[in-house]
């Protein structure tokens, strides 16, 4: 089978599966995910159309595979953003600014995990969403430290905070992707991180 030519004979298997994900972001934030085409992301990819098989099931497998894969890069990058404060309040602002600082800094991406999914409900109920209860799970840890140490009121609820906050987050990324990017949303986030910081610390924190 040919593999879409030349020099890239021999290139090894999982350059070209990350080249067929980087072109499926492009023409799925281009295009929609509903109106791309698997020969549009191969055209993009620079392979033939049947190498897309080699590596995903059909399209729904590829969103999904990107969902999950770039949702774990993610949750790297929010871990290295925190990682060098101590105290939970500190680590809470800095999982607020690197969140929507991502999505600023990868519109493309952002176009796609949060505006081409809201489209496919009903694709992402079947399968586990592995990469994004990790990503819960790390606001989770942070609230519950908060609360052990006493910095974070005790009567605050993880599981309904975190969610509220992950609302907001994604609410505010959603408006600045479909207004045209017309907003400073890294202001925005310093803003939506001094209201959840200070709304959520105990008193004297």
């Amino acid at each position: 089978m040919s593999n879409g030519g030349g020099s890239r004979a021999r290139e090894p298997r999982g350059d070209k599966r990350e080249r067929i994900l980087e072109a499926a972001v492009r023409v799925f934030a281009s295009k929609s995910f509903y109106t791309a085409t698997v020969a549009e992301i191969a055209r993009e990819a620079g392979v033939a159309d049947g190498t897309i098989y080699l590596y995903f099931k059909n399209k729904d497998d590829l969103l999904i595979r990107l969902f999950e894969e770039r949702m774990e890069e993610i949750n790297e990058g929010i871990r290295a953003a925190i990682a060098p404060f101590e105290r939970p309040l500190e680590k809470l602002r800095a999982f607020i600014l690197h969140h929507l600082r991502e999505v600023e800094r990868k519109p493309e991406l952002g176009e796609v995990l949060i505006v081409e999914l809201r489209q496919s409900s009903k694709l992402m109920k079947e399968y586990e969403a592995r990469a994004f209860r990790e990503y819960l799970g790390i606001l989770s840890a942070i609230l519950d430290a908060g609360i052990a140490d006493g910095s974070i009121r005790p009567n605050v609820e993880p599981r309904a905070v975190r969610r509220a906050i992950f609302g907001a987050l994604d609410e505010v990324a959603l408006s600045w992707l479909l207004g045209g990017r017309r907003f400073d949303l890294s202001r925005n986030a310093e803003q939506l991180a001094e209201i959840f910081v200070r709304g959520l610390a105990a008193e004297g924190a």
